[in-house]
């Protein structure tokens, strides 16, 4: 995402039981607000194919059945948050910033979920050349 395209959004209560602020895109504040603002009982902002609020079996479900379909390795969801993590450190972002953005009270808990690949290594060493 370019710079300068999230806008600030408070995120209710996580498990930590701290409130946090995560950047979001214009078009999801736009979105988000709007559910907010109508406050109808059945507003939802994701859905399942009846309009209900999917379960984690769903979902996991549909995430199983994209990966078979495009012939990816299984992952799990939860994966998801490792790979967030450590695409925001290859993009250049501190680990005090993934860390805040994760939701993570300790950074050794961020280090855990950031992982480096062999073009990181390849990277790394590269940067050798100069000296």
């Amino acid at each position: 995402m370019p710079a300068g395209r999230a806008r600030s959004a408070q995120v209710l209560t996580p498990k930590s039981g701290h409130e946090r602020v995560v950047p979001i895109v214009p078009e999801l504040a736009t979105l988000l607000t709007e559910a907010v603002r109508c406050k109808l009982p059945a507003a939802r902002v994701v859905v399942d194919e009846h309009g209900g609020t999917p379960t984690r079996q769903g979902l996991l479900a549909r995430l199983k059945a994209l990966q078979r379909r495009h012939q990816l390795p299984s992952r799990s969801v939860h994966s998801l948050r490792h790979y967030f993590c450590s695409a925001l450190v290859r993009g250049g972002a501190s680990l005090e910033a993934v860390r805040l953005l994760a939701g993570h009270s300790d950074l050794c808990v961020t280090q855990l979920y950031v992982h480096a690949t062999g073009g990181d290594l390849r990277d790394a060493i590269a940067t050798l050349e100069g000296n």
